[in-house]
């Protein structure tokens, strides 16, 4: 960054040192990783966040694909087959359920019914009521 321009590729690592991009949308980040022709490692530069988001796309896109590659591949040209998926349950975070829900539900669902029903029949012996 001491004026100097340097380039980045979708296959160089930077991190980004500033929250907040700056009036003309560029951030500062540091080079973590980068061809040799390219930034020197260490260096800061200013990128444009629109630019820093392609990168991440990229990226994303890279990762996916190596997945889905892994996926079909595995077992083939000399992957290990992926471990079998085996879910449990895990102890922690488990609630027992409450005994009692179902019953305090039906005893809710009756007073509701109740009520109900006197509010019909008020209105039913007193159709000038407000409503």
């Amino acid at each position: 960054m001491n004026g100097e321009i340097c380039s980045l590729t979708s296959s160089d690592v930077v991190k980004r040192v500033d929250d907040t991009p700056r009036s003309d949308n560029t951030v500062t980040v540091q080079i973590l990783a980068s061809k040799t022709s390219d930034c020197v490692m260490g260096s800061v530069a200013r990128v444009q966040v629109s630019d820093l988001n392609d990168m991440q796309n990229h990226l994303r896109e890279q990762v996916v694909a190596g997945m889905r590659i892994l996926s079909e591949k595995q077992g083939k040209d000399g992957l290990p087959t992926a471990p079998a998926a085996n879910p449990r349950a895990v102890p922690e975070g488990m609630a027992a359920a409450d005994a009692t829900a179902a019953a305090e539900l039906q005893k809710q669902q009756l007073e509701a019914d109740q009520l109900e029903k006197e509010v019909q029949q008020e209105e039913a012996t007193d159709p000038g009521a407000v409503k």
